[in-house]
């Protein structure tokens, strides 16, 4: 019996897609799918039918959204896909994959600061204004250039996570989860030895702070 819980099926898809493209022998024409899901970064999904058959092909009938909207998964799916080849470029796919099974977000931009503590501030302001993202579409804006750090620092990202954090972040009750496991996961694998303890007693205070003024916009809201 297959599995209707969308988020293990998005899981499925996406991992397969993933195995597809690395194990592809013809690397040179997955450059050249890669190269046109670039083209896709920040566009409405279905902008382009030959990028849709590209990252769509056999997806499950259940993911598929109804109306003249996208569904939540295939949003959450093209853009995710679509950094992943941001990720990607100029990479060998077989000795160099951008996709990592169990490094998410939170722990990606840690592990970037503690490349350098130098650059632990900087970092940290472009993390915060990532996790504060009011939507979706504001978080793959800010996620465009985190994804293009990560391919300098060649830091990879687990791309099935990330799908499914980009399901969840379009449900307003959900946000919370997300950004607190975001900020527990920078803090945890950002070793710098930050200045002293303070700083991430300082760093956990905020990711606290960010979900009591969701709660607060949210409350409002209703």
């Amino acid at each position: 019996m297959e599995n209707s819980n969308p988020i293990e099926q998005m899981k499925g898809f996406a991992e397969k897609k993933l195995r597809v493209l690395r194990e592809n022998p013809d690397e040179s024409g997955t450059k050249a799918y890669l190269a046109k899901m670039r083209k896709g970064v920040g566009k409405v999904p279905g902008a382009d039918p030959e990028l849709w058959g590209i990252l769509f092909e056999d997806l499950p009938e259940e993911l598929i959204g109804r109306g003249n909207t996208p569904g939540r998964a295939e949003l959450a799916l093209y853009t995710a896909f679509t950094l992943y080849a941001i990720h990607q470029q100029s990479r060998s796919l077989k000795d160099e994959n951008a996709h990592q099974r169990g490094i998410g977000f939170g722990r990606a931009a840690g592990e970037m600061a503690a490349q350098d503590p130098e650059s632990l501030k900087a970092v940290r302001r472009r993390f915060n204004a990532a996790a504060v993202s009011s939507d979706l579409t504001e978080l793959a804006w800010h996620m465009k250039g985190m994804v293009q750090l990560f391919r300098q620092k060649e830091i990879r990202l687990d791309y099935v996570q990330l799908a499914v954090d980009f399901y969840l972040y379009q449900d307003l009750e959900k946000i919370p989860e997300i950004r607190l496991k975001w900020g527990r996961d920078f803090y945890r694998y950002c070793n710098v030895k930050a200045e002293n303890e303070e700083e991430k007693e300082n760093g956990m205070k905020k990711i606290n702070m960010w979900i009591c003024m969701w709660y607060r916009q949210f409350r409002q809201a209703v």
